[in-house]
């Protein structure tokens, strides 16, 4: 005889498991297809770019010079070639390079910047530091004019044409390095705009429009992983996270939003290794690195592309120059 099957209702039990599981999944495809707002999700900028030779390069190796981006070109003056201070200046841009017009004296080690329509060349050294101060007017001047004096002699410092003013940061004179920040003005001379924590020679300094940038350099101690910024308006010491590496010789460059430090000398030798500061995570983040390490070179930013000039390799100073063109997408 057959059984005869009896059906059982679904207990409440049943319509709670179901009912969750079935949420489970729910939740599962609208995460899947709608992704949280981009104000929540992590937003990762992936840079896409690398270093390219340029064809046209230095007259010579180079390095220990000063470098500085006009409307017209690049101005390299003075630095060492082959061990030697030397005079010479030239103006470079990617398909010509032509001399200007030569230094007072030989000198590597200057600090070179852009203002007013000028060049202006303060400091720097031949068999000691130097407190002069030199200007040409650009690009119609055909001699360099001096300037009122630096109050001491400056070798080794870096010069950046900011809001506050030309300002000189770093450098020494054959002793401990400075901490002292000069303000230069060509009516008044210099004046103490600001202090650093310790004194340092060869930083890398940049500039954004609000921001002062000092990072690395040589100090008492040796290499440094110093990492300090100003604000322009009110001269206020801002402290950044340590640069990555302790380093010396190295080279900065404000670009789309993002602070530049490429290069340098540390304890090992030269580095190829660079990093960009990202302001809004406060975080270092790397950079592509060099083809070969560099040091005492030269870093501008000129007609929407990163240049990298010169400077000192495993093998000695090279007369190369290197580009890229920082274009950054979101992710």
């Amino acid at each position: 005889m057959a059984r005869r099957r009896i059906r059982r209702r679904p207990t409440i039990r049943f319509y709670l498991i179901t009912v969750f599981f079935i949420g489970l999944i729910g939740f599962g495809l609208i995460q899947t297809g709608h992704p949280r707002p981009a104000a929540w999700a992590p937003h990762t900028v992936v840079p896409r770019y690398e270093w390219h030779p340029v064809a046209l390069s230095l007259p010579y190796p180079m390095n220990g010079f000063g470098a500085v981006a006009t409307p017209e070109g690049v101005v390299v003056a003075g630095g060492l070639v082959a061990g030697q201070s030397v005079d010479t200046v030239y103006q470079w841009t990617p398909s010509t390079i032509i001399s200007l017009p030569n230094l007072a004296v030989p000198i590597h080690d200057a600090a070179l910047t852009y203002r007013s329509s000028s060049l202006v060349l303060l400091g720097g050294g031949t068999v000691s530091s130097d407190n002069l101060v030199y200007r040409l007017r650009w690009p119609e001047g055909t001699e360099w004019l001096s300037l009122p004096s630096l109050p001491v002699p400056v070798s080794d410092a870096v010069a950046v044409s900011t809001r506050a003013g030309l300002l000189l940061v770093g450098g020494h004179d054959y002793g401990a390095p400075w901490s002292t920040i000069w303000r230069y003005q060509a009516a008044r001379g210099a004046a103490v705009w600001a202090q650093l924590p310790m004194g340092v020679r060869y930083p890398a300094v940049s500039a954004s429009p609000t921001t002062l940038y000092v990072i690395g350099g040589e100090t008492r101690r040796g290499f440094s992983r110093q990492a300090v910024a100003f604000n322009l308006k009110n001269r206020h010491r801002i402290p950044l996270p340590p640069y990555p590496l302790a380093v010396s010789q190295a080279a900065a460059a404000w670009v789309n939003g993002r602070l530049w430090v490429v290069g340098g000398e540390t304890a090992s030798g030269p580095t190829d290794r660079a990093y960009q500061y990202d302001t809004e995570t406060r975080r270092w983040l790397p950079a592509p690195a060099l083809p070969a390490p560099r040091a005492d070179g030269a870093l501008v930013f000129f007609h929407n592309h990163l240049i990298w000039m010169g400077g000192l390799g495993i093998k000695g100073p090279s007369a190369g120059i290197l580009e890229t063109e920082p274009a950054f997408t979101g992710h």
